[in-house]
């Protein structure tokens, strides 16, 4: 018996590495998908509200920025921060009305277009939901004048879960073909 086992252990260690390269590279290549359709979808969305967004800088309203900002909020299962051009907030769905102005001092004003650029996304940390975000961010503009900005966020959350589902896929099958 023994010597059976010094045959077939390189064999099984081999059968199990592979397995778990596999369930990796899946891994990995899940997390890129996810990423890729996520970024996609902030991006057509943030460029969306950023047009309709433009109407409401006009109007120079907080009580309207608000219960708009909701509706897209609800409408689109993400977070909105809007954000004028000094970098004061004007309104963010995680927050009540009256407690926005405690967000005002994390965007400079500098920083909003600065911060854009080419990139209109970024991966970050969020205190308030205590979570990895995936941020879209997209300048309002009324022709050449700068207004402010849509951010747009999603938890990653989904993403992690999804990890977990195929790594613990691959585990149940070294465990289930004992290798």
């Amino acid at each position: 018996m023994g010597t059976l086992l010094r045959r077939v252990w390189p064999f099984v260690a081999v059968g199990a590495i592979s397995i778990l390269a596999a369930g990796f590279f899946i891994s990995r290549q899940i997390q890129r998908q996810y990423l890729r359709q996520s970024h996609d979808r902030l991006e057509r969305e943030a460029a969306v509200l950023s047009q309709v967004a433009v109407m409401f800088f006009r109007l120079n309203d907080s009580r309207l920025w608000h219960s708009q900002a909701q509706e897209w909020h609800t409408l689109l299962d993400v977070r909105v921060t809007v954000i004028d051009t000094l970098g004061m907030v004007v309104t963010d769905t995680d927050w009540p009305e009256d407690s926005v102005a405690a967000l005002s001092g994390n965007f400079p004003a500098t920083s909003i277009t600065e911060e854009v650029g080419e990139d209109h996304w970024a991966i970050g940390y969020s205190s308030v939901w205590n979570a990895e975000l995936l941020y879209a961010t997209e300048i309002v503009r009324d022709g050449g004048h700068t207004l402010g900005a849509i951010r747009l966020a999603l938890p990653l959350s989904a993403l992690e879960n999804q990890q977990a589902d195929v790594r613990n896929l691959f585990l149940t099958i070294l465990l289930i073909t004992g290798v």
